[in-house]
Formats: C-alpha cells, structure tokens, sequence
C-alpha cells in the first residue's frame, strides 16, 4: 500500500515549505487542455507575498504523439512570476529549456517509451491583496487516443519567502 503521509502536508498553513508528491501515477488522454493533477494541487498562498517554485515531474507515452502541455494556475493572477525549466530524457539527452512568465502554458516533447523529466525553478508575488492557491495542471499538447502519463515519484516544492 502506497504511503499516503505525504498528502497530508497539503494542508499544512502557507507559511511553511510545502512539497507535494504523486503517489499514483496517473494518465490522460483525448484532451489538449491542462487540468489540476489530482496530487499536485491546492497550495494556499497569502497575498503580497513572494514564493520560489521548484519541482521534478516526470511525463512518459508509449507514442511520440501527443506531447505533454503543463502550466500552473492561480486563483488569482500573480503580480510577478518567473520561472526556467529544462526537460530531459531519462537518459540524459536535452530536449527543450526556456525562461517564461509562471502563468504561460508550455508544450515539451515527449520521446516514446521514454521517461520526459521536466525541472522547474522560479519566483512568483501573489497580488498584494488577494492570496489565493496554485495548482499543477497538465495535459497531452493535441488530443490523442494514446495515453500521456504523468509518473508517481514526481513533486513539487512551494517555499514561502516573505512579503513582497
């Protein structure tokens, strides 16, 4: 049986480092448009506050079509974000990086029957008088009939860091 005490450190209060873990590998398909993964969600964030964000998620498919689309998404739009990332294949090989704004919608490639790790850092300012949550939301970049999964052992950190 999986070890659920992770999930519970979701509902800790905003002020603490909170990472999530997937437990259960979970999977998509025929739809193009990024939903809240069931584990990597709901993370309260207090207003006119600044956050970092890093996290290793892993996306496989048995096809190289469809890729994977990811974002994360907010209840209320923050007043400044920034983040990088760079995707790999589990053997080492480069496949994309960029710096982007943490509210912009990335489609990666996926290599078939290969792990696709994707590594995430930035910084985010929730607006100064609303807070809110955040959420990872994914899907396959088209839709497609072939599965894209997102793989169990992937997390993401939310670190408060002060007002902003």
């Amino acid at each position: 049986m999986a070890d659920k005490r992770f999930a519970l450190l979701g509902h800790q209060h905003s002020d603490t480092r909170i990472t999530k873990y997937k437990q259960d590998t979970t999977s998509r398909d025929t739809t193009a448009t990024p939903a809240a993964d069931a584990e990597l969600f709901g993370w309260d964030l207090r207003h006119a506050w600044a956050y970092s964000v890093e996290g290793h998620i892993e996306f496989n498919s048995t096809s190289s079509t469809p890729d994977v689309s990811w974002d994360f998404l907010f209840s209320s739009t923050p007043t400044a974000s920034h983040y990088q990332y760079t995707v790999l294949d589990l053997d080492g090989a480069f496949i994309q990086q960029d710096v982007l704004n943490l509210t912009t919608q990335v489609d990666c490639p996926v290599v078939a029957d290969k792990r696709t790790a994707v590594h995430v850092m930035g910084r985010f300012a929730t607006h100064a008088t609303v807070g809110g949550t955040i959420d990872f939301a994914w899907s396959q970049d088209t839709s497609d009939g072939t599965a894209m999964t997102c793989r169990a052992g992937s997390w993401i950190r939310i670190t408060p860091l002060g007002p902003s």
